[in-house]
């Protein structure tokens, strides 16, 4: 299992050393970017054959994995209203899945667990509707992204052939493009620290792949809700 916060920390230690050095080439002054910290939970929009599939045969659904998503961002100002956005994001969910129609000789469920890690780059640019330096400025954005992703199933199965069960361990892995929009409102708290809450939907998807291969596509889009800090350089 990769530890995909790891890398993401390092990133985010990356960005806080390089940034800076950055900003200093702003053209309002001091102002020469935001490093913000965003805490928020996304949920699949179960679209594609992989979720299909799952709502077929097993308990819980899309919404079920609803889970922790970690980012940091980083907007560079080209304007009093326009941003360049920089985004590394992990969201990890794990699920206990049990089959529908199914139960072990013994009365018991047939039980796994479904897991699913996701490492996202993304660039955009953010358009702010009043000036960024406003007490309250809501903003809007849009942009693409690299995705890296792993599935994995562990725990009971059935082998349909002789209705037997098995223990067994599945994994995918993959990466691939998409795009996101985004809706939001920051508040000024002082001159240098802000607080923001926002939506964002990402649309991305890719073919299954490992263990997983010929079963179709793996839809990773999804809906975000987040808030976060951020400070101003």
């Amino acid at each position: 299992m990769r530890s995909i916060r790891t890398a993401l920390l390092i990133a985010s230690l990356a960005a806080l050393v390089a940034l800076p050095a950055v900003a200093q080439s702003g053209p309002y002054g001091n102002d020469g970017g935001t490093i913000r910290l965003r805490f928020g939970e996304f949920t699949p929009s179960g679209d594609g054959d992989y979720w299909i599939d799952k709502r077929n045969d097993f308990t819980g659904d899309e919404d079920d994995f609803g889970d922790d998503l970690l980012a940091i961002d980083y907007l560079h100002p080209f304007g009093a209203r326009m941003s360049l956005l920089l985004s590394v994001s992990s969201w990890e969910a794990d699920l206990a899945q049990e089959y529908d129609d199914f139960v072990a000789p013994s009365g018991a469920g047939i039980f796994h667990t479904t897991s699913f890690e996701v490492t996202s780059l993304e660039t955009g640019l953010v358009w702010n509707l009043t000036d960024r330096h406003a007490k309250v400025s809501p903003y809007i954005g849009v942009g693409g992204g690299y995705y890296d992703w792993t599935l994995t199933e562990e725990g009971e199965f059935i082998d349909f052939t002789d209705l037997s069960i098995f223990f067994a361990r599945f994994n995918g892995s993959g990466d691939t493009f998409g795009w996101f929009s985004v809706f939001g409102v920051e508040v000024r708290l002082t001159e240098s620290w802000r607080a923001f809450a926002e939506g964002r939907w990402s649309e991305m998807d890719d073919d299954l792949s490992g263990d997983f291969e010929g079963l179709g596509i793996l839809d990773l889009s999804g809906s975000t809700i987040a808030f976060g800090v951020g400070w101003t350089l």
